[in-house]
C-alpha cells in the first residue's frame, strides 16, 4: 500500500480476499501423498458441500488502479448459520454495517442507515406490514449475499476453474495456529486466482484473484 502503480498497471484491479475459519475444524487426517491439483479441488467440493453448520469469518481487500492512482477498500464478513433456520450474517465496510440474527423463530435486523433494531417473526405472517416485509426481505437478502461471497463461491470455483496447478506449499496465519496449505493456481472467469487450502481439512483459507493484465503482481 501506499505504492505508485506502474504506468501499465493503470485500470488493473487487484482483488484480494482472505477467509478466516473461525468454528467449524473439521478433524480430517492429513493426507500420506502429495495430491494434484484436481484431487485437492476435488476435496474442496466434498467439504463444502458436506457442511451442516458453520461460522465463518472472512476479510476482503480490494485495490484498483485507475489512472495510475492507488485505492483499496476493506470489507468485513461474518456468517454463521445452523439447522432450523438459525443464522448470523454481518457486512462491515468504513461507513456502513449491517447484522441480522435469526433463532428460527424471530429475526432481528440492524442497519447503520436506520440506527434502530427491527424484530420480526421469521415466518411470513397475514397481518405483516410493511416495515415487517422490507425487514424480512432485508435479512434474507443479507444472509444469502454472504453466504454466496463466502461459502458458495468456493464451491463453484473448485469445480469450474480451469488449468489448475499446484504451487509451492505455503503456511497460513490462522489465529496461534499456522495451518500448512496447498498453493492452487489456476484460471476463472478471464481472472488469475490462488487458492490456500489447508492441507488437512481442505477448506479454503485465503483467495487471491487478479483481474485485468495479465502476470502483473504485487
Amino acid at each position: 500500500m501506499g505504492q505508485t502503480a506502474p504506468k501499465e498497471a493503470a485500470g488493473y484491479i487487484i482483488d484480494l480476499t482472505r477467509y478466516f475459519i473461525c468454528l467449524f475444524m473439521l478433524a480430517l487426517p492429513a493426507c500420506a501423498r502429495d495430491l494434484t491439483a484436481q484431487e485437492v479441488l476435488e476435496k474442496v467440493v466434498s467439504t463444502y458441500g458436506s457442511l451442516k453448520a458453520v461460522h465463518l469469518v472472512a476479510q476482503r481487500e480490494k485495490t484498483t488502479y485507475p489512472a495510475g492512482r492507488v485505492q483499496t477498500t476493506f470489507s468485513e464478513y461474518e456468517l454463521a448459520t445452523a439447522t432450523g433456520g438459525r443464522y448470523l450474517a454481518r457486512w462491515k465496510q468504513p461507513h456502513q454495517k449491517a447484522l441480522t440474527v435469526s433463532d428460527g423463530s424471530t429475526i432481528w435486523l440492524a442497519l447503520n442507515s436506520r440506527k434502530q433494531w427491527s424484530r420480526v417473526s421469521a415466518a411470513l405472517e397475514a397481518d405483516d406490514n410493511d416495515e415487517e416485509l422490507d425487514a424480512r426481505a432485508a435479512s434474507t437478502e443479507l444472509h444469502d449475499s454472504l453466504e454466496n461471497i463466502i461459502l458458495h463461491r468456493f464451491l463453484a470455483l473448485a469445480k469450474t476453474v480451469q488449468h489448475p496447478v499446484v504451487a509451492k506449499r505455503q503456511e497460513f496465519e490462522l489465529g496461534r495456529e499456522k495451518a500448512p496449505c496447498y498453493a492452487i493456481r489456476a484460471h476463472a472467469g478471464g481472472a488469475e486466482i490462488e487458492l490456500l487450502v489447508d492441507q488437512r481439512r481442505f477448506v479454503v483459507l485465503r483467495m487471491d484473484q487478479w483481474n485485468g493484465k495479465p502476470g502483473y503482481r504485487r
